[in-house]
């Protein structure tokens, strides 16, 4: 997998709620994301995560509002965003808040031929791409995260998950190439003063890539299913 990053900087602007379709899902049809937790707890963060379920107090919450960045950026980025003009930059805070009062002023479908995604069901597995972009013959994801940005020279010990989660999304989309939006919240943690940065990095899968990590969910669902994890 090639990974590179874009020269420039990106702040989101304001957009309504998007809501994605969710559909009935059995044990034999896990969504995909159950399957990739569970495999990144067991072979890369060993010992060093609870079960969601398990997350008390404290920590939940902040688990829970952590996730609530998460979705409020994705629907945010979903329904459009702006490139700063004139050097001049909109505080990400001010644009999430803008976000639930009032619709896009400019939205990405306008500039990009743009496919919002619903969830999908591909060979046994729900997922949730973000986004395919038509007119680039890629997929979209939209990420936000509290870890710094350095992390991404390490991507595939920091983001496992994200690499593993994109190659299964370029499974269903029929793709082979990924534009991944990640809002740093506090950047690098020190350059940037703690202050949220946005940027965008393309992710280029080999076809047999791409099969090795689908291989590999499927034995690990059917290894969840033989031990009843999935229910």
């Amino acid at each position: 997998m090639r990974l590179t990053e874009a020269g420039f900087d990106l702040m989101f602007l304001d957009g309504s709620n998007h809501t994605r379709e969710q559909q009935q899902r059995g044990a034999d049809h896990p969504h995909v994301s159950t399957v990739i937790n569970d495999l990144a707890n067991r072979l890369v963060h060993k010992g060093e995560r609870k079960p969601y379920d398990e997350v008390v107090g404290v920590d939940r919450y902040f688990m829970e509002r952590m996730t609530d960045m998460g979705f409020m950026f994705e629907e945010t980025l979903n329904n459009g965003l702006i490139v700063p003009k004139q050097g001049k930059i909109v505080p990400p805070e001010e644009a999430i808040n803008q976000a639930f009062k009032a619709r896009m002023t400019v939205r990405r479908q306008k500039t990009e031929a743009l496919e919002v995604q619903k969830e999908l069901l591909v060979e046994g597995f729900y997922m949730n791409p973000d986004a395919r972009n038509l007119g680039r013959d890629r997929g979209e994801e939209y990420k936000a995260t509290w870890k710094s940005m350095k992390k991404m020279l390490t991507f595939l010990k920091d983001f496992i998950e994200w690499y593993w989660q994109i190659g299964a999304y370029c499974r269903g989309l029929h793709v082979v190439t990924y534009d991944l939006f990640v809002y740093w919240v506090n950047g690098d943690y020190q350059k940037t003063g703690y202050r949220p940065v946005t940027k965008v990095y393309t992710l280029e899968y080999e076809p047999d890539e791409i099969n090795q990590i689908w291989t590999m969910l499927k034995k690990h669902r059917d290894f969840m299913l033989s031990q009843g994890l999935l229910k």
